[in-house]
């Protein structure tokens, strides 16, 4: 961060002590995690052992289905572990190879906790919710705990830049709903590319490598693209350093050490 405008020292509030702070250039560099294929091998788990291990730390799963009601979530998350997601095309494809190692070590780091562990409950609710979904969503998510689960062992450096991911995830949230009314709105009412998931895959392939965004690789493959990029050219003046400008300013300093000191606290009880 850098300072613009010296804080009150009277005031030993957050806010106070972030007055006039802004996040640098480095902070948009991105943190493109590694997924070393050999790391994230699964040694404990196997495609059949996907089921009992959803079902033991969330049973709602059970009644639960994907793909607009066609498949049980606990079968499409089986065939995940296999072979990534088929949206995305062969396990050999871009976005797969990227999906498919994250999915699997996901995975098989949730075996190893007790099936009511908190942290283990948490992500697989997720994984299972993030199935009623798109696959564009899907991939999102498993990209983002694999990153979670994994930042930890990066340099200090890509640590820090890997914990704004979510602030700077918000504000681009924040802006769709700003200026795409109806994004939230069912495939009854408005068409995919019009859809919030579709429409966050265009703006990270349009400013997600000056932003510092994951997911690129997921992003460049949204089948839906080229629409999404016609439709932000509905929004006005949307240029790439106007947006950037309005989602840097968006980023609060202050809320980003407050949830730095959050997670240290919550890890040390």
């Amino acid at each position: 961060a850098e300072p613009s405008d010296p804080s009150d020292p009277s005031d030993p509030s957050m806010e106070a002590l972030t007055k006039g702070l802004t996040f640098g250039a480095r902070a948009f560099e991105g943190a493109q995690l590694r997924r070393n294929l050999e790391r994230c091998r699964p040694q404990n788990v196997h495609m059949k052992d996907v089921p009992g291990i959803v079902l033991a730390s969330y049973p709602e799963a059970a009644k639960m289905r994907g793909e607009r009601g066609k498949q049980k979530v606990t079968n499409m998350l089986s065939a995940c572990f296999a072979q990534g997601l088929w949206t995305f095309g062969p396990a050999t494809t871009p976005v797969n190879q990227e999906v498919l190692p994250a999915f699997q070590f996901i995975i098989s780091e949730m075996a190893k906790l007790e099936a009511l562990n908190p942290k283990r409950v948490g992500i697989i609710t997720t994984l299972a919710h993030a199935c009623e979904d798109c696959q564009q969503v899907q991939a999102r998510e498993i990209l983002r705990i694999f990153g979670d689960l994994t930042a930890q062992n990066e340099t200090f450096d890509e640590q820090l830049k890997y914990s704004l991911q979510r602030q700077k995830e918000a504000a681009l949230n924040r802006f769709i709903s700003e200026n795409h009314k109806n994004c939230d709105l069912d495939h009854m009412q408005v068409q995919p590319h019009q859809q919030r998931a579709h429409l966050f895959s265009g703006y990270v392939n349009f400013i997600g490598q000056d932003f510092g965004l994951d997911g690129m690789e997921a992003a460049r493959s949204d089948r839906y693209l080229q629409q999404v990029k016609h439709e932000l050219k509905k929004v006005k003046t949307l240029t790439k350093p106007w947006l950037l400008a309005s989602l840097k300013q968006e980023m609060s300093v202050a809320e980003w050490l407050q949830t730095l000191l959050a997670v240290s606290w919550t890890s040390m009880i």
